[in-house]
């Protein structure tokens, strides 16, 4: 099984050479840095997706249609979908931050935790965003998560 993540991320995007380290941040633990081969190993093919998603939205058609911050939202949710198949084919893949992208996912949380945790400056708030509820429903459910910061593709 293992192979099979190897060769289809190596379909997906062979400048995965180029992906450098994820910076995580926590409150326990700031400033820890994962280097590229401990980021990239399990973690692979869900940041691929995501930057593979994100440069689809992001051709002019469709960009007149979807601000940046949705066009983050539907890359996380493409890489959360991503994820969950291959560890459903394949138990071996470990991630807790993608295990825990999939349960805010699946709480219909994925946009404001982009907000909270990504938002740029330009990007205009949304007023359909359930931001209290949001806070309310992490802190009871995802206590121990550690977000990361999105690898940079060269």
């Amino acid at each position: 099984m293992k192979i099979k993540l190897m060769v289809s991320v190596a379909l997906l995007c062979v400048p995965l050479a180029g992906i450098s380290g994820v910076k995580v941040s926590s409150h326990k633990q700031p400033g820890m840095l994962l280097n590229e081969k401990t980021a990239s190993s399990d973690e692979a093919l869900p940041w691929v997706t995501y930057k593979n998603s994100l440069i689809k939205t992001s051709t002019p058609k469709k960009s007149d249609q979807m601000s940046p911050f949705y066009q983050s939202v539907l890359a996380f949710i493409e890489a959360t979908k991503a994820w969950e198949a291959e560890t459903a084919t394949n138990s071996a893949l470990k991630s807790q931050f993608w295990d825990d992208l999939v349960q805010i996912n699946q709480a219909e949380f994925l946009p404001e935790y982009i907000w909270e945790h990504y938002a740029k400056n330009s990007w205009q708030p949304s007023e359909s965003l359930r931001m209290n509820a949001y806070r309310d429903w992490f802190k009871n459910n995802m206590a121990n998560h550690v977000s990361q910061k999105i690898p940079h593709f060269h």
